[in-house]
């Protein structure tokens, strides 16, 4: 049976990417692993093997966790646990079959959508600024 801490770091990362990187707005923290930005922490993988994630989550005061957790529990279909719990921060482990409900709750950053309109507009917006730069460019 494979276990987690078998599993090399660039596999969680591939794994994480392929799977959030085109939904949510993923960034690389300061160790290197990849996780999804939300309202009050981040989202990371916990576990491949159980299929988990983990919300590390930070608010100014007691309350705030308070009511987090209060309406995690009232919606009856989640499976979570608390990992760790502080004074102003709280670990929450969660399956990623969930991650919708998740990612309403906490607030998850997501990607942003282009359509091919869009896309165009913008190519053409770029086109005539480095055509602007190299006209002042040219100048100097």
């Amino acid at each position: 049976m494979i276990l987690d801490k078998d599993i090399p770091l660039i596999l969680w990362n591939k794994y994480f990417k392929k799977h959030y990187g085109k939904k949510y707005r993923v960034f690389r923290d300061e160790i290197g692993i990849w996780s999804i930005k939300c309202r009050y922490g981040f989202v990371q993988p916990y576990s491949i093997v159980k299929k988990e994630l983990v919300a590390i989550l930070s608010y100014k005061s007691q309350r705030g966790i308070k009511i987090l957790l209060k309406n995690i529990q009232n919606i009856k279909a989640l499976d979570f646990r608390i990992s760790q719990r502080g004074d102003f921060e709280v670990s929450i482990v969660f399956s990623e079959k969930d991650i919708k409900q998740f990612a309403e709750l906490l607030g998850f950053k997501r990607k942003r959508q282009i359509s091919e309109q869009e896309r165009k507009i913008l190519a053409l917006r770029l086109e005539k600024a480095r055509a602007v730069k190299n006209v002042v460019c040219l100048n100097e």
